[in-house]
């Protein structure tokens, strides 16, 4: 039963990462997410795409599944101090602590900068 409970579990991860339209970055960087015009909330990037990304926070229990939610990311290092801004959707929860966003509005010079470190 465990074995097929695994298997399936990667089978899911296959179809996410076939799903994807962008190849996925690990690197870690700080996020703000703030929800309702709100107290932003600090989370840490694990990786990301030109479309998304998935970050690790404390306050895991303030996001439902379909929020908007406005971001700044960034910045990336001290020798890179650009910062991301934009809107994202929570579009997976995991008990791990990490939210899964798809980002859906972002400007061309944040994409630009992204295409550059997404190397």
């Amino acid at each position: 039963e465990e074995l097929e409970l695994e298997s399936s579990t990667a089978d899911q991860e296959k179809t996410w990462a076939e799903k994807r339209k962008y190849p996925r970055v690990e690197k870690d960087f700080p996020i703000s997410l703030i929800l309702d015009k709100v107290k932003p909330i600090s989370a840490v990037v694990k990786n990301f795409s030109l479309g998304g990304a998935y970050a690790l926070c404390n306050d895991l229990k303030l996001f439902r599944l379909g929020d908007l939610c406005q971001f700044k990311l960034g910045p990336i290092s001290e020798d890179q101090p650009f910062m991301v801004y934009g809107e994202a959707k929570v579009v997976r929860i995991r008990s791990s602590r990490g939210v899964g966003l798809q980002f859906s509005e972002i400007d061309q010079n944040s994409l630009n900068y992204l295409s550059k470190i997404a190397v």
